[in-house]
């Protein structure tokens, strides 16, 4: 979360505690000032066969990724609309939400394609109120997430799969991510919103 001047705080968070996000959010509005910049980052995907996933498996992937995002966006309303100089909103979606590319992600690319609805709508809603919203979507990002993943099978043939998935030949790294959400919260993208922007290496033109 960031505050007015540059200023940041962080913390750990469990974003599904709807109570704890909002109390975090305001405290953090407290110390900083106001809040006008949120990127909706927190996410699980658990690899899980369809007939293995039941509600409990599902309530706890959307309760992340989807709940999670709405509660912190309903917290930082408060101090985001109709600020002076505006506020931004970033959900960190997927490629997977317009591709699916594996089996056994389904609560994971249902919560991320809702993420990419959500920013649509939020853009709609809160534009003339002085808010950006945009959905940030990468491909497979070389995370300890990733690497377990890989961990878990076979090491060779997720790096043959990457290979011919990417024309840019690589996973993302966290960096690429991270500076598209910088252009995205940043005056060069003051007439942007509404818009998924993908950081995928070209993987979405194959």
């Amino acid at each position: 979360m960031s505050g007015c001047g540059g200023r940041v705080t962080a913390g750990h968070l469990d974003v599904s505690d709807a109570a704890a996000t909002t109390a975090a959010i305001q405290a953090a509005a407290a110390e900083l000032g106001g809040i006008d910049i949120l990127v909706n980052n927190a996410g699980v995907y658990p690899p899980t066969p369809l007939e293995d996933l039941d509600a409990e498996g599902w309530s706890r992937v959307l309760g992340i990724n989807l709940d999670g995002a709405f509660t912190c966006v309903r917290a930082c309303l408060p101090f985001m609309v109709d600020a002076p100089r505006g506020a931004t909103i970033v959900n960190i979606t997927s490629t997977g939400a317009h591709r699916p590319q594996a089996a056994g992600m389904t609560a994971y690319v249902a919560s991320k394609h809702a993420l990419d609805g959500l920013a649509k709508s939020l853009a709609l809603e809160l534009g003339p109120r002085g808010v950006r919203a945009l959905a940030v979507a990468p491909t497979m990002v070389a995370t300890p997430g990733l690497t377990a993943l890989a961990a878990g099978g076979d090491v060779d043939a997720l790096a043959q799969r990457i290979h011919e998935a990417i024309p840019l030949r690589r996973v993302a790294a966290p960096e690429d991510v991270a500076r598209v959400v910088l252009f995205c919260v940043s005056d060069l993208a003051s007439f942007v919103t509404g818009s998924t922007i993908f950081v995928d290496g070209g993987a979405m033109t194959v």
